[in-house]
C-alpha cells in the first residue's frame, strides 16, 4: 500500500478549524461571543474574517500583497516590508470598530489596540470587517503579535503557504499560538 504524506502544517490547520467549531458550538452567536472569550477572539458579525478569511474583504489582492513581496529583503538580508508602510486605518475608523464593539471607554487606548485579525504581515487588510478591538491583557495583543510574526517566518521560510497561515489566524488566533508557539509562552502584561 502507498503511504500518503501529510505536512505538519496541513494537521495543524485541521485541529485550529476543529477547535474553532468547537468553541463556536460552545459559544453560539446569539450569545455575546466576544464576553465568553474575552479577550481571545473577535465576534465573528462585526469581524467576519474569522468565519471566512478568503473573503474579498479580508485579505489584499495578491497584486497588492504576496509571498514575494512580503518575504523580499535587501542587499543586506533585512526585510523591506514593513506594515508601518502599509497601514492605513484612520482614527475615524478605529472609533467606529470600537463603537461597533460597545466599548464605551476610550478606544483605542491603554487597553486596546485596534488589530487585524489577519494580520497586514500575511497580506490581511485595513477593512474595517478585518478589525477588532484587541485587549492588550494577557493572553492577547502581545501574544497574537509574537504569532503573526511566526506565521510570516513559517511562509518566508516556505515552511507553510499564506493561505494556511491566514486560515489559522482568522479561524483561532489563540489555538494557533498555542500549538505552534506553546501554552507557556504568554507574555507578561
Amino acid at each position: 500500500m502507498g503511504h500518503v504524506k501529510i505536512h505538519k502544517s496541513t494537521v495543524i490547520i485541521a485541529i485550529l478549524i476543529l477547535l474553532g467549531i468547537l468553541v463556536r458550538e460552545a459559544y453560539p452567536q446569539s450569545t455575546s461571543f466576544l464576553d465568553a472569550l474575552h479577550p481571545l477572539m473577535p465576534d465573528p458579525k462585526l469581524t467576519p474574517c474569522s468565519v471566512n478569511p478568503t473573503q474579498s474583504f479580508c485579505i489584499q489582492p495578491p497584486t497588492i500583497c504576496n509571498q514575494t513581496i512580503l518575504c523580499a529583503v535587501d542587499s543586506e538580508g533585512h526585510k523591506i516590508f514593513h506594515t508601518s508602510d502599509t497601514r492605513k486605518v484612520s482614527e475615524t475608523t478605529k472609533h467606529a470598530v470600537c463603537k461597533a464593539y460597545g466599548i464605551t471607554t476610550p478606544c483605542p487606548d491603554k487597553q486596546y489596540e485596534i488589530d487585524h485579525l489577519i494580520s497586514l504581515e500575511l497580506c490581511g487588510s485595513d477593512d474595517p470587517r478585518n478589525l477588532w478591538p484587541q485587549p492588550y491583557t494577557s493572553p492577547g495583543a502581545h501574544e497574537k503579535d509574537v504569532l503573526e510574526g511566526y506565521l510570516n517566518g513559517q511562509v518566508c521560510g516556505g515552511k507553510m503557504t499564506l493561505e494556511a497561515a491566514q486560515r489559522a489566524i482568522a479561524t483561532n488566533w489563540w489555538s494557533a499560538y498555542v500549538t505552534m508557539i506553546g501554552p507557556m509562552q504568554v507574555i507578561g502584561q
